[in-house]
């Protein structure tokens, strides 16, 4: 386990799993190892897309004779570099939703993972970390909704309200 990651951890990954569980959401099993795959590979310096590219790929080379659904999960993982777009075809959207479920969480909760995400930059000063957090924030905003399936159009608004409050806090 990298040391110098705070959010992108087993802990993210559980913290998921509980949201599902907690708020009736279904997972099935190629879901579920999509999840718990999905930042097995996570390095701040890698290209947009590296990362999802990477963790499908070791989640694939290590799951795939012994697994059917291999392919779906492995395509999901890739999917979450597409939180910014458009680009997700309706079969992964759920693994996207959840993925993002710490926007709809309490406001509480919402800074400290904000804050995990910020000491994963620790060579980035403040002023830098509050630009690219910005500019994310606004280009997921901009797209539309933020969540994208129907089990999740009950969390819009409490997303779209720490968005707002984080765009507030950086300006």
């Amino acid at each position: 386990l990298d040391e110098n990651l705070h959010y992108h951890t087993p802990v993210h990954v559980l913290a998921i799993f509980d949201f599902a569980a907690k708020n009736d959401i279904p997972i099935e099993p190629w879901e579920e190892l999509a999840i718990w795959f999905h930042d097995s590979v996570y390095d701040i310096d890698n290209i947009h897309g590296d990362n999802e590219r990477l963790s499908a790929d070791f989640m694939y080379a290590m799951i795939r004779p012994y697994v059917k659904d291999a392919y779906d999960a492995s395509a999901a993982i890739c999917y979450t570099a597409t939180h910014l777009s458009h680009d997700c075809p309706p079969r992964y959207a759920k693994i996207l939703d959840l993925d993002m479920t710490g926007f709809c969480s309490d406001r509480t909760n919402h800074e400290a993972i904000t804050e995990c995400i910020r000491r994963e930059y620790p060579l980035i000063d403040q002023t830098k970390f509050d630009q690219g957090r910005k500019a994310f924030l606004e280009k997921l905003i901009s797209k539309g909704p933020i969540y994208r399936t129907e089990a999740f159009q009950k969390f819009e608004a409490a997303a779209q309200e720490n968005v707002r409050l984080d765009l507030e806090q950086i300006k």
